[in-house]
């Protein structure tokens, strides 16, 4: 059973969004996802559907803990590791850009 709940970062490029989550029998917190939302102005209902519909479609895929690291005893613990493992920005309006 998992708490799921965003921590957000901005940043001088635009504004990072962190799927946290929480396994209620553990206390363990892992990252589940990155959203990035870049400098435009506009971002639409749908784009931000769709990154909800991602999250849903990775927690059926799989457990947070094997996405997330294994599960960490606090939230800054998760977001790091998440960081070290994955790439930033990690989508901007449903494309995907590599730094």
């Amino acid at each position: 059973m998992y708490r799921s709940f965003s921590i957000w970062d901005r940043a001088d490029e635009g504004l990072y969004r962190y799927r946290v989550m929480e396994n209620l029998h553990t206390g363990k917190y892992s990252v589940q996802s990155r959203d990035f939302f870049g400098r435009s102005p506009s971002i639409s209902r749908n784009w931000l559907l769709d990154l909800d519909q991602l999250v849903v479609e990775l927690l059926i895929e799989q457990p947070p803990e094997d996405r997330g690291g294994g599960g960490f005893t606090t939230i800054l613990e998760a977001i790091r590791d998440f960081d070290r493992r994955q790439w930033k920005p990690d989508v901007e309006q449903g494309n995907n850009k590599r730094s």
